[in-house]
């Protein structure tokens, strides 16, 4: 094999540490969430996750504690909605505190983190324009509960800075918070397989089987995919089988979402990464697609041979009805939504209303008004949350961090392959996320926030890490 395709040999004990760990968490989830079907204490995750996590840890080297409960804390609590529970609010505590600690610590002794291009904006979107509106829709009159959720999600954007300063430290750091993102995204499709095993339990017609569908974290199935697929072209090949294994489960998990919008998303980013590497790694990223689709297919005929045909039936109609547009009744809803929340944007143009805040629209699938908080249109969302001023600073930071992310993957493939081909999955990710995000945002919610946080951080940290390799960093 041509040796350009490889890591250099100061590369593999990161890599094969990484591989190795994250194939032991997994399976380990994986043994959890069996134990948890037969007996439904859930709650068994936590501990044998937690444990997996500190191995996962000490198998890639010393990290600051902070920055690895940042990292591990969430992926066992990924959950949507605008409810608040008991466990929500315990991890909220650590979530804060944490980040309390974090940022405390770079303040006392006085560490600039504003240190690549797009930092200074988003930075004045978290602390300054983010409290301002929190605080003015709080007085103004939001709904105390959702506000707490809003505003809890939200915190999850300041994960962004940490995970940033550690992927530009060392690729060490970079794989540990990719792990945590696999990690805690197989955790989601497992969440995901079984429900849709209980589902398929209290079935009792064909039309109900075939249109099944467990949509929770579709937009995080689509970056693992991508990112996935982007490392197994240029790892070894001893490391390939076990990454082509955690593939299986988050593209067949995004398979059996049957959600269109990431399923074109995930043929961009595909398309994407081809144009994003050059000469025989893109054969290479041929057939790792067509031997990891081809293993997905094997796994899905023998754990759902007898749902098979079904299944089948109900991706094909979800495929064929992507041509239909604004035909289709839930996107039409999403319009009328979108609508509605226009009209209250023109009266307060300018910062929004901030988190907390509801509207109401007429329902057309239910035909019933309907009082709602949550906007499928991210740039619809923005701006009825933050205004004009929260839209043009998160299209300002999301458009400089694919920039800066593009140029480091293009000149830095030789020079650090594995960390050049998890910046260029999270960039294919984020300019597929820009088509998405029109009818599902990725700005609210938990899990969602969360995902947007770990990735923007991965991809400024480690492009300024490998700007700074090739002498073309640039701070703000």
């Amino acid at each position: 094999m041509d040796a350009s395709l490889m890591p250099a040999d100061s590369e593999r004990r990161n890599v094969s540490s990484f591989v190795i760990a994250t194939t032991v968490l997994t399976v380990l989830i994986a043994v959890c969430f069996l134990l948890a079907v037969r007996n439904p204490l859930l709650p068994l995750v936590l501990p044998v996750g937690l444990i997996g996590g500190l191995a996962f840890v000490a198998m890639l080297g010393r990290t600051n504690g902070p920055f690895t409960i940042l990292l591990f804390a969430p992926y066992v609590m990924l959950q949507g909605g605008d409810s608040v529970s008991a466990s929500e609010l315990v991890y909220a505590g650590v979530l804060v505190v944490t980040l309390a600690i974090w940022y405390g610590d770079r303040l006392t002794r006085g560490e600039f983190i504003l240190t690549t291009r797009g930092d200074t904006a988003f930075a004045t979107f978290i602390f300054l324009l983010f409290p301002l509106v929190s605080v003015v829709a709080l007085i103004l009159g939001a709904e105390p509960r959702i506000w707490v959720s809003d505003v809890f999600a939200a915190l999850h954007f300041m994960l962004y800075f940490p995970v940033k300063q550690e992927c530009a430290k060392g690729r060490d750091r970079m794989l540990l918070a990719v792990g945590a993102l696999v990690i805690g995204v197989v955790a989601g499709a497992f969440l995901n397989f079984i429900e849709l095993a209980n589902d398929l339990s209290v079935a009792t017609r064909t039309w109900e089987i075939s249109s099944l569908r467990i949509s929770d974290f579709d937009a995080h199935f689509v970056v693992v995919s991508l990112v996935l697929l982007s490392l197994m072209a240029v790892v070894r090949r001893r490391h390939i089988f076990p990454l082509a294994c955690l593939f299986v489960i988050t593209f067949g998990a995004l398979i059996l979402t049957k959600s269109r919008a990431f399923w074109v998303v995930f043929l961009l980013g595909s398309f994407i990464l081809f144009l994003g590497f050059s000469g025989k790694r893109r054969l290479r990223l041929a057939s790792v697609i067509l031997g990891g689709s081809s293993l997905v297919i094997g796994v899905l005929v023998l754990f759902f041979r007898d749902y098979l045909f079904l299944f089948v039936a109900g991706v094909l109609f979800r495929i064929q009805s992507i041509d239909q547009g604004i035909g289709d009744i839930s996107l039409r809803n999403r319009v009328v939504e979108s609508v509605a929340v226009l009209k209250l944007v023109k009266l307060s143009p300018v910062i929004g209303y901030g988190p907390g805040t509801t509207y109401r629209y007429l329902d057309i699938i239910e035909w019933i008004s309907d009082d709602d908080n949550f906007v499928h249109n991210g740039y619809v969302m923005l701006l009825y949350k933050y205004g004009v001023v929260g839209f043009l600073l998160m299209m300002r930071f999301w458009f400089v961090r694919i920039a800066e992310g593009w140029r480091a993957v293009r000149k830095a493939q030789n020079l650090d392959p594995v960390s050049a081909a998890v910046l260029l999955g999270c960039v294919a990710a984020m300019i597929g996320l820009l088509f998405s995000a029109m009818t599902s945002t990725p700005f609210m919610q938990n899990d969602k926030v969360w995902l947007v946080g770990m990735i923007t951080g991965i991809v400024g940290g480690t492009s300024q890490r490998l700007h700074a390799r090739i002498g073309g960093v640039g701070a703000e």
